[in-house]
């Protein structure tokens, strides 16, 4: 199954066998003998203005490289309905910190999903909780890295570039400004301190007034 990362995120989404208006490949808990329900209410999850799902917290075993990497089992959540998850697209995996968030308006009692990362630590499967990124467009073979970066699968170790990163729920940092346009020319402001926080979740950069 293909699935969209976001760093915005912390669940493990993927689409069911009874979801109609998903498409591509849908997950058949008929198959599996790990499978269990969580939760049976029917819950809501919105993700800014592009994705909405609802559907059921369920637990089971999930494997990476062809069953090579196996956690088991992963509460993750079950999608019967959806909207704004692209055809191409079985899911979503959420990749963010987790922890307690920073300066956000978000209510005391909000609780993190099982986190993606913790879970193939806590399998051994990596000696770091990180992950690199390769895009390659619209018609090429993009995909994420868990662990350690590593040299071999970059084009050059020479465009590595450290952001540092608070801690947080999100991964954020405190940018010194915005550039509009070329170097040379373009349009400069200076920031006010305001927290940026760095998500695969939205497709627009948004900045201050």
């Amino acid at each position: 199954m293909k699935v969209i990362y976001d760093t915005g995120s912390d669940w493990l989404l993927i689409e069911g066998r009874g979801c109609e208006n998903c498409k591509g490949s849908k997950y058949d808990s008929n198959t599996s003998s790990y499978y269990t329900e969580v939760d049976i209410r029917t819950q809501s999850k919105v993700y800014g203005s592009f994705y909405h799902v609802e559907g059921k917290e369920v637990q089971d075993q999930v494997c990476l490289k062809s069953f090579s990497l196996c956690m088991d089992p992963l509460d993750f959540f079950l999608v019967s309905e959806q909207f704004g998850i692209p055809a191409e697209a079985d899911g979503i995996m959420g990749l963010a910190q987790g922890r307690r968030p920073r300066d956000f308006n978000i209510p005391e009692d909000f609780e993190v999903g099982p986190l993606f990362l913790d879970t193939l630590s806590f399998a051994q499967h990596i000696t770091e909780k990180a992950f690199s990124t390769r895009f390659t467009g619209s018609f090429g073979e993009s995909f994420v890295d868990f662990g350690p970066m590593r040299e071999e699968e970059m084009s050059s170790i020479g465009e590595v570039v450290d952001v540092p990163c608070n801690k947080g729920f999100f991964y954020s940092s405190i940018p010194q400004g915005v550039r509009f346009g070329p170097e040379e020319d373009g349009q400069v402001f200076a920031l006010d301190r305001s927290e940026a926080i760095f998500t695969t979740g939205i497709s627009l950069s948004l900045v201050p007034k």
